[in-house]
């Protein structure tokens, strides 16, 4: 795993552990704080708003706003995280998508950043229509947290208007990066107690998209993310970076396996 613990360009990043157990992280003007969890030893969260889009070549991208951290809504002062993702390529190739089957992904990516609250835009389309509208915001400055994928990132296709998806990613930077780089994530599945290992992963998610736009090519859903902290300690994470919507498929793999 790459940790960047190089402080971005515009960017300012604050770390303060209280007596009411609580973290704040102050990026520029925007400041976000976190309660910790019943269990210290590990974070949950989802998110919603999730766009995944298949292109031609059966790649996938998309946005995505996060909805909270560790069950707090109002984790973000005058202020909200977003994320794109991208670069998630069939392994094998595009054919097309068959219901009941499987498919994995490699080389994506996705970027978290600290943007103005979004406000009421949280429905699919309005959060859509807002992101259009401010895509002057994702910049560098802004950049909260960079993940790229660890391994493959498997899709399943549930029917013609339900996709799910499931993977691990990697910590490779952003101003937060630090807080996010575990080692703990083995595998997709989150139980027992933190793993530490340099070759695991950092983060686990899970995605579920069931509103679909014409189609599997454009759907709509959302995701869940999962893992532990350091040392006890907790750590802001984009729980359920609803990001996870990247879970599903695009067409065609090499490894493509019935779902069971």
């Amino acid at each position: 795993m790459n940790l960047i613990k190089k402080t971005l360009v515009g960017a300012s990043l604050a770390l303060t552990l209280c007596a009411a157990q609580a973290t704040t992280v102050t990026i520029g003007d925007k400041s976000m704080t976190w309660n910790m969890v019943d269990d210290p030893s590990q974070f949950w969260s989802q998110g919603i708003g999730v766009h995944q889009y298949i292109a031609a070549d059966g790649s996938l991208s998309g946005i995505g706003l996060i909805y909270d951290f560790n069950d707090n809504s109002g984790y973000c002062t005058n202020c909200s995280l977003v994320f794109t993702f991208g670069g998630f390529d069939q392994v094998g190739g595009g054919t097309p998508l068959t219901s009941g089957m499987s498919y994995d992904y490699q080389n994506g990516w996705v970027n978290v950043y600290m943007v103005s609250n979004v406000g009421t835009a949280t429905g699919y389309d309005s959060f859509s229509a807002w992101m259009t509208a401010n895509t002057d915001q994702l910049v560098n400055e802004n950049l909260f947290l960079s993940l790229s994928l660890h391994g493959y990132f498997t899709g399943t296709v549930q029917s013609a208007t339900s996709l799910s998806g499931l993977g691990l990613f990697d910590v490779s930077g952003g101003a937060a990066s630090t807080y996010f780089d575990t080692n703990c994530v083995a595998s997709a599945s989150v139980t027992g107690v933190c793993n530490d290992d340099p070759s695991n992963a950092d983060i686990s998610f899970s995605a579920s998209l069931t509103r679909p736009y014409g189609g599997l090519e454009h759907m709509a859903g959302t995701g869940n993310m999962w893992g532990w902290t350091t040392e006890g300690q907790q750590i802001p994470e984009p729980a359920s970076l609803a990001l996870v919507g990247l879970g599903l498929l695009g067409a065609g793999a090499l490894r493509r396996r019935s779902a069971k």
